[in-house]
């Protein structure tokens, strides 16, 4: 059965303060991660489209 925070020992208590520290830790730089991958490749398939076109436009033909 599951105790509350205050009904822990000093040592438990001691304990629980480092798993939640360290989860907390390690699953805020995952997020901080994402959202920067996230916010730098954002507007990725604008850039392919627009190089696409400067790619496929017709070559001009020089004046005679």
């Amino acid at each position: 059965m599951q105790k509350h925070f205050h009904e822990l020992s000093d040592a438990d208590r001691h304990l629980a303060r480092r798993v939640a520290l360290t989860s907390f830790a390690v699953y805020g730089s995952i997020l901080a991660g994402f959202v920067l991958f996230t916010a730098a490749g954002g507007h990725r398939d604008v850039n392919l489209a627009s190089a696409e076109i400067v790619t496929s436009a017709p070559a001009k033909s020089a004046p005679h």
